[in-house]
């Protein structure tokens, strides 16, 4: 299994070289090096489908941006600096790709740079509202206070309003402040009709704070079905 694996590799690779319009062999290249960690050759790769047409240039960008990530991803912990660089490089080339402005926040925010990371995360947030980004956000400057985490939480949503991770992101750190009727007044809002599993966890979270226990019961039954 193992040499018609390799064969198959070396095939692949062969064909790309040979005949590198062809996306089946340039995908094969691609994930080959990517399973074995090489991003450089990964992000060389990239280029050269690129350049032969077999992906477009947004496409290129984008792989390259996760391609990216992924070494800043590994870097994080043995050299942090050098997987800021990275991570900032990825969050240039796809502003939206959630995990590069994740990691890049969480780089500068452990620098001291609690601007820089907030900015990182309300670029893409404009773009992508996602729960990694808000819980990014409300603890990019470490030591605050739950108050303090809500107000980050508030003025996150308020960038783009009317989205149930904004409203969410609030309701959450509002839950974290014990400030529990605010918590209820914005899942209220959203646990109508057919909540999600996070609303539904939400929910019941808050019940069991409040001492609800029947309620809080009923909430996670129901986020076992709710969709996700």
């Amino acid at each position: 299994m193992y040499k018609r694996q390799e064969a198959a590799r070396l095939v692949a690779a062969e064909a790309s070289k040979t005949a590198p319009g062809l996306v089946w062999a340039a995908s094969a290249v691609l994930e080959d090096r990517a399973s074995a960690g090489d991003w450089d050759a990964v992000i060389e790769t990239i280029a050269r489908n690129a350049d032969a047409r077999a992906i477009d240039r947004p496409t290129s960008k984008r792989l390259k941006a996760v391609a990216r990530t992924a070494q800043a991803l590994e870097r994080a912990d043995s050299d942090p600096d050098v997987a800021k660089t990275l991570a900032l490089e990825a969050h240039a080339l796809a502003p939206d790709l959630v995990p590069a402005a994740v990691l890049a926040a969480r780089l500068a925010s452990a620098a001291g740079d609690v601007k820089k990371a907030t900015r990182l995360i309300e670029t893409t947030w404009r773009v992508t509202p996602h729960p990694d980004l808000a819980a990014a956000y409300v603890r990019a400057r470490p030591g605050d206070a739950a108050q303090d985490r809500l107000k980050r939480a508030k003025a996150l949503a308020a960038l783009v309003p009317n989205t149930l991770e904004g409203t969410l992101a609030v309701a959450g750190a509002a839950l974290e402040a014990r400030l529990f009727a605010d918590a209820r007044a914005m899942l209220s809002t959203v646990a109508t009709a057919a909540p999600t599993e996070r609303v539904c966890f939400l929910m019941a979270q808050l019940c069991d704070a409040e001492d609800k226990i029947g309620e809080a019961r009923q909430w996670a039954a129901r986020a076992v079905h709710a969709p996700r």
